[in-house]
């Protein structure tokens, strides 16, 4: 197994974990350089987003990432957080905001 599944499989793991909802997975590697992957899933709260969100950021150190400036947004409203995981992306996103920005057909149809 790579560090991309390696990665992969520990988000999914953790999203489950935190009862994440509707977990969606959607491979960018041919229509963009810079990540490979992006992980949406829906929260049942902002605090659960956040919470999700937090925990999410500490993959970081388990697979020795630098921190970069914007590693996470959104964290402070939980509406919609957003965790860069180097070669993934990961999505948190309230059921309303995931429904208006509709992320999973923009990606599939690029």
């Amino acid at each position: 197994m790579n560090e991309i599944e390696t990665l992969e499989n520990s988000i999914i793991s953790l999203l489950n974990d935190l009862k994440a909802k509707d977990i969606k997975i959607i491979d960018t590697s041919k229509s963009t350089t810079l990540f490979d992957k992006i992980i949406i899933s829906s929260a049942t709260s902002n605090t659960h987003a956040r919470a999700i969100g937090q925990n999410l950021s500490k993959l970081q150190k388990i697979f020795k990432y630098k921190k970069v400036k914007g590693h996470i947004e959104g964290i402070d409203n939980g509406e919609w957080v957003i965790i860069d995981l180097n070669y993934i992306i990961v999505h948190i996103m309230q059921v309303s905001a995931r429904s208006f920005y509709n992320l999973e057909d923009y990606w599939n149809n690029i």
